[in-house]
Formats: structure tokens, C-alpha cells, sequence
């Protein structure tokens, strides 16, 4: 799944009528890096990706949920491996194929310790499974726990950190139309 993301930028980046020097000045990442990226010779960051999403004006999920197939339903043992970063956090495919809603799982591991900074052009609720975070929305700090949920505002700047030892599970949800999806075609 990760060596086909290169691959989906390219076809979300041409379907747009974007050049890679469009790409490269909205992200602040070189062209040289892009084209590699999009030819899967190299392996994004998440916040790599995140910039590549803003600039692309596209949400990490509908991204990655473009290389899913249409199941009505997704079982966990079968959940799709969407993205995993270097900082041990991994993303699953919750819902997949052509869906107004979207879903992920975040889950964060034993050995993160990154505070990552985002911003989606969606908006997005989680409700954290297993484990704690501390998501700061706005400059302002909230700790999640289990069975706690959140709303985020699109193009709300937020970040999170893990608290807790052992593994934190949070699932969330992106809304988006099926004009969005057909749009990267």
C-alpha cells in the first residue's frame, strides 16, 4: 500500500492540473523530492504527507483511502495498513471505497514519542479506544481517555501526544462527497 502512495499523488496532482513546482512551493518541499516521492523511490513522512495534502487542498484519508477497495464492511483483522511512520504510529483503513464517510485508526505505540502538529481540510471526531492523548486544538490542551471523543474544525491547526505507557487507539472519521473522490479520477 505505501509504494502505490507516490503513484495516487501523481494522479490526484494531474487530475488537479497542478505541476510539481505548484507542489513543491504550497508544501516547501523540493521538486527533486517530489518527483522522487511520486515515482515511490523515496518514502514520505506523515508530516510530509500532510503537506503534500494541504497543498493538493485533499485530507490524508482521502489520499490513502483512494488505493482502498469498495467493502461495505471492514473487519479489524482485515483493516488495511494505510500508512506507518518511522515515529511508530500506524494508520488503518476503517471504511473503504467510495464513501461520503471515511474512517481511520490511529494507533500510536510504546515507542512514540512526537507531538505532531496537523491541519485538515476537513473536519474530523475521534474518540480514543485505548489508552491516553493530550490533543491541543487551538493552543488549548485536552486529555482524551478512554471513550473520550473530539470534534476538530477544518483547517483547525492540532497536535497530539501520547501520555500513557502501551499503545493508544483512537478512530476517526473525515466527511467527505463522492465529488471529492471523483475529482482525483
Amino acid at each position: 500500500m505505501v509504494n502505490e502512495i507516490g503513484f495516487n499523488i501523481k494522479k490526484i496532482r494531474n487530475s488537479k492540473n497542478i505541476t510539481l513546482q505548484e507542489v513543491s512551493k504550497k508544501s516547501g518541499l523540493s521538486p527533486g523530492y517530489l518527483s522522487k516521492l511520486e515515482r515511490n523511490l523515496n518514502s514520505p513522512t506523515i508530516v510530509n504527507l500532510q503537506k503534500i495534502c494541504k497543498a493538493l487542498d485533499i485530507n490524508m484519508t482521502e489520499l490513502l483511502s483512494d488505493l482502498a477497495e469498495d467493502k461495505i464492511c471492514v473487519k479489524k483483522d482485515e483493516r488495511r495498513v494505510i500508512f506507518e511512520t518511522e515515529s511508530h504510529i500506524k494508520y488503518e483503513l476503517t471504511s473503504e471505497g467510495d464513501r461520503n464517510l471515511k474512517g481511520v485508526s490511529m494507533i500510536v505505540d510504546d515507542n512514540s514519542k512526537e507531538n505532531l502538529s496537523f491541519m485538515h481540510n476537513t473536519d474530523e471526531f475521534g474518540i480514543i479506544i485505548e489508552g491516553c492523548l493530550e490533543m491541543t486544538v487551538d493552543e488549548i490542551p485536552y486529555i482524551l481517555e478512554e471513550g473520550d471523543s473530539i470534534y476538530i474544525k477544518a483547517n483547525t491547526e492540532h497536535s497530539f501526544r501520547k501520555l500513557n505507557p502501551g499503545e493508544c487507539v483512537s478512530y476517526w472519521t473525515y466527511q467527505g462527497t463522492v465529488n471529492d473522490i471523483t475529482k482525483k479520477i
